[in-house]
């Protein structure tokens, strides 16, 4: 499987340039590198298993935890780090971020409304918002 640099750009920001197994930091120039900073596209299907070079399988992961997952499953290896699911892209965690601050607005604010009034409902979706745009995309 041969890919351009876009490609390789573009299954690292998948997962915010970490290993999809470990959650390890990745760097662009380590790909293809051996050693403790090389990192591999790997095949969350691995292709053994009937897995596709469609870049839904594609993850980036350290040389060393592609190596260890073999042929079993990305949920199996990640499992080993406490992880069931990939890390998420910059812009997933943003999504996630924004979500959480207008649920928290809302949820805050109304319950400042019923026991405060109208300041308490101010109060409330403010503090809603902050709260809930610092709380964790990836619940860690």
């Amino acid at each position: 499987m041969r890919l351009g640099v876009e490609d390789v750009r573009g299954i690292l920001r998948k997962t915010d340039y970490r290993c999809h197994i470990c959650r390890g930091r990745l760097r662009l120039e380590g790909y293809g590198e051996g050693g403790e900073h090389g990192w591999e596209v790997e095949h969350s299907k691995p292709r053994a298993r009937g897995g596709s070079d469609y870049f839904r399988n594609l993850f980036p992961a350290h040389e060393s935890c592609n190596r260890s997952k073999g042929t079993r499953t990305s949920r199996a290896a990640r499992r080993e780090y406490g992880y069931s699911g990939a890390p998420l892209s910059k812009e997933k965690k943003a999504a996630i971020r924004r979500r959480n601050a207008l649920s928290g607005a809302a949820v805050l604010g109304l319950l400042g409304r019923v026991i405060w009034g109208g300041p308490g409902m101010v109060i409330g979706a403010l503090v809603g918002g902050i709260l809930g745009h610092g709380e964790s995309p990836e619940g860690q």
